[in-house]
């Protein structure tokens, strides 16, 4: 569960970056616009919500990225030193070499 959550949280920035990398802007908007639910909005409408949401989302698919990578790396951070002990067990002695009891 957790690396579909990591997957997918880094899916959208990485779309939208490889969209403006290799100049894909229309076909992408083409692709939105044919998705798009038969309804009785205009297709000028339709049209310019998808390039916005094209143009918008390369401007910040950098910062999404950097953002979402240094919130995972802090999530990753935190569980590493500040796990609690698993219950039952002695926290103090937990890296000790005694076999047993005494």
């Amino acid at each position: 569960m957790l690396i579909f959550l990591l997957v997918e949280s880094l899916a959208i920035p990485a779309f939208f970056l490889a969209v403006k990398h290799f100049d894909l802007e229309s076909e992408t908007e083409e692709q939105l616009i044919s998705m798009w639910p038969p309804s009785d909005v205009p297709l000028e409408d339709k049209t310019a919500a998808v390039n916005m949401l094209v143009t918008y989302g390369e401007m910040s698919a950098a910062n999404m990225l950097t953002y979402t990578a240094l919130a995972w790396i802090a999530w990753f951070v935190y569980r590493r030193f500040f796990k609690r002990a698993a219950p039952g067990t002695d926290a103090a002695g937990a890296g000790s070499d005694s076999v047993g009891p005494g």
